[in-house]
């Protein structure tokens, strides 16, 4: 069963080829990317489509909320720019503002999902998010293993809240106080065919 091979949370599912095939770890991490652009979950699994982007992630979240599935959980997509990395994380591109895009600043919707993706993903591979600002964690940010900006200034600093509010849920609280998200100002865009 295709549903099978992702969260039960999906809105729909687009695969592509651009995968390493079976990982060769169990999963047990989770690294949020920004797209770099102000697109549905659908949008960003149809860039991965071409064989030469040679790009993927497990999910993208779309600044609608709706999640979409792109490579099959059992797989290492290429997200990360890390083999190690990308063989033990489920990755998931999230859609973030364009004017803010190097900030990473992403809907409320979007981030929503995110949440609820992180605790099902959590809740099946058992384990709680643990963010210790470096890779010994089991959040995990896309440039301490590439050069690139992703997840970029805002998604940065709101990873421990990313991580206090899944936790919470995982302990069976359903709507933890969260922190205010911190706030940028200006305007940066950035090139939406390349994502990063």
């Amino acid at each position: 069963d295709d549903v099978m091979s992702f969260s039960s949370l999906v809105d729909g599912i687009l695969r592509t080829n651009n995968h390493s095939g079976y990982r060769n770890h169990s999963v047990c991490r989770i690294t949020p990317h920004y797209m770099c652009a102000y697109w549905t979950g659908e949008q960003c699994c149809e860039s991965f489509v071409p064989p030469e982007r040679r790009a993927s992630a497990n999910y993208c979240i779309g600044y609608d909320g709706k999640i979409w599935g792109n490579v099959d959980e059992e797989y290492r997509a290429w997200t990360s720019g890390s083999a190690y990395n990308d063989n033990r994380a489920i990755t998931i591109e999230c859609a973030c503002y364009v004017d803010n895009a190097r900030y990473g600043v992403i809907p409320d919707s979007t981030w929503n999902s995110l949440v609820e993706l992180c605790v099902d993903i959590c809740t099946r591979y058992g384990f709680y998010l643990d963010f210790t600002g470096d890779d010994d964690g089991t959040l995990t940010m896309h440039k301490w293993y590439d050069d690139t900006d992703c997840p970029g200034t805002w998604f940065s600093r709101n990873f421990g809240r990313l991580a206090d509010e899944v936790n919470a849920r995982l302990d069976g609280d359903p709507s933890p106080t969260p922190d205010p998200p911190t706030v940028f100002g200006g305007t940066y865009i950035c090139n939406v065919n390349g994502l990063r």
